[in-house]
């Protein structure tokens, strides 16, 4: 129902009508002319309905019209996809839930605010971008060891020389070493080292043991400690501290041989050669004669004076009457005596006091040992060797010789460390 405030003044057809009050209209109200509203204050058109009223243009009030187009001067009209176009929208420029327009946006030409991107760990570089073009952001290392090392020109190796310093390096070997060297900057695939060895008696090889552990040499200069065994082919020159056997062999050992000394002439780095026979080996007979007298064990029989009886005992000979020396003849005379009856020479008695004194003396009782000390030691020592220390032992043939933890040797070219029972580590010398 549509209610209007009319003014009636004559009622003909084909001229005004106003009505003073209110006019009811139950049907349908044709008006050729206007509708004028003389309402001062409130609605002056009120539709009691939600239904959509055909032919009331909105774009035709106060002289507007739609569009969806951004054309100016007319009420926007959204087109069949929800759209409309606009040149310039203003809007309230609050953030967050002060700004005029909620919600993300598509598209933009530039931030608001324009932001600062930052990179910092290893290289460090900012820019200001506020999406209006594209940005580049250049860095720089923050770290020296980076930066000397991004300086590094060339292939290869680098080396760390120092901190913030770098070097190129190639590994090498050294001439004639019987050591070639493949790859050494390493660009063209990896570093192969070959060691050519050999247990033949070939030049610039290093030893190889055979499979039964044997190699060849024409000629070994060497200090040997140890002992050797086994026949020894050829001339050897040098001296050895001790022997415990020599031997001479031949198809037809017969008549007499001499043992051969030869004596180094001071200064004049020449050997003559002593003529002596004092020692003399007959082959035949395997008798050896010695003139002037043996200081040694002799096995087998002795013709002439004999200084020494050390390999034989008491019972290979008759008691006479200088009684045998026996623990039990000891032992009675001991336990018939004490000190008081004997007189006190040069061997003092042993006294606590005496003992106390010495051990005073030596420096001992302060739990530090001054002196040399001669023979083994066994166990532990803690503390500081002021002075030379003497490894003795032969150097172990191989990784699993026999020895006990803690066992130390050496030879020339190696020291060895026993690090477990018949476990042995070593670790090669080096002249500087």
């Amino acid at each position: 129902m549509v209610v209007f405030a009319l003014v009636v003044s004559t009622l003909l057809v084909g001229t005004a009508l106003d009505v003073d009050a209110n006019a009811n209209i139950d049907g349908t109200l044709t008006v050729d002319g206007q509708i004028i509203s003389q309402v001062s204050s409130g609605p002056a058109l009120v539709i009691p309905t939600t239904n959509k009223i055909n032919n009331l243009n909105a774009d035709l009030l106060d002289s507007m019209t739609t569009a969806s187009a951004a054309t100016g001067s007319t009420i926007v009209n959204r087109d069949s996809s929800g759209d409309f176009a606009a040149n310039i929208i203003t809007v309230a420029a609050g953030t967050g839930a002060g700004a005029g327009i909620q919600g993300n946006a598509l598209t933009a030409d530039t931030l608001k605010t324009a932001r600062t991107i930052t990179i910092d760990g290893v290289v460090d570089g900012s820019v200001s971008f506020n999406g209006s073009s594209n940005v580049t952001i250049s860095t720089t290392y923050n770290d020296a060891d980076i930066t000397a090392l991004a300086a590094m020109a060339g292939t290869g190796f680098v080396s760390r020389t120092a901190a913030n310093t770098y070097a190129q390096r190639t590994l090498q070997v050294t001439a004639s070493s019987g050591i070639t060297l493949t790859n050494a900057d390493g660009i063209s695939g990896n570093p192969t080292i070959n060691v050519a060895s050999a247990s033949t008696n070939a030049s610039n090889n290093l030893v190889l043991r055979d499979g039964s552990g044997n190699f060849a040499a024409n000629e070994v200069t060497a200090d040997l400690l140890g002992n050797v065994t086994g026949n020894v082919t050829g001339n050897v020159t040098g001296n050895a501290d001790t022997a415990t056997q020599v031997s001479i062999n031949g198809a037809t050992p017969s008549g007499d041989y001499y043992i051969a000394i030869m004596q180094n002439t001071s200064g004049t780095g020449t050997t003559a050669l002593l003529a002596d026979s004092g020692i003399q080996f007959n082959g035949t007979t395997n008798i050896l004669t010695v003139t002037g007298g043996v200081s040694a064990n002799v096995t087998g029989n002795v013709t002439g004076t004999v200084s020494s009886i050390a390999n034989h005992d008491t019972g290979d000979l008759t008691e006479g009457t200088n009684l045998y020396f026996t623990n039990a003849r000891a032992d009675a005379r001991i336990a018939a005596a004490d000190t008081g009856d004997l007189s006190e020479g040069t061997n003092l008695y042993y006294t606590n006091a005496r003992a106390d004194a010495r051990i005073v003396a030596a420096g001992l009782d302060a739990g530090t040992l001054t002196g040399n000390v001669t023979g083994n030691v066994t166990g532990n020592v803690d503390g500081n060797v002021s002075g030379e220390v003497t490894l003795e032992g032969a150097a172990p043939a191989s990784a699993t010789s026999t020895g006990t933890a803690g066992d130390i040797r050496y030879d020339a070219d190696y020291v060895y460390v026993c690090v477990a029972t018949d476990t042995w580590k070593r670790s090669a010398l080096a002249t500087w």
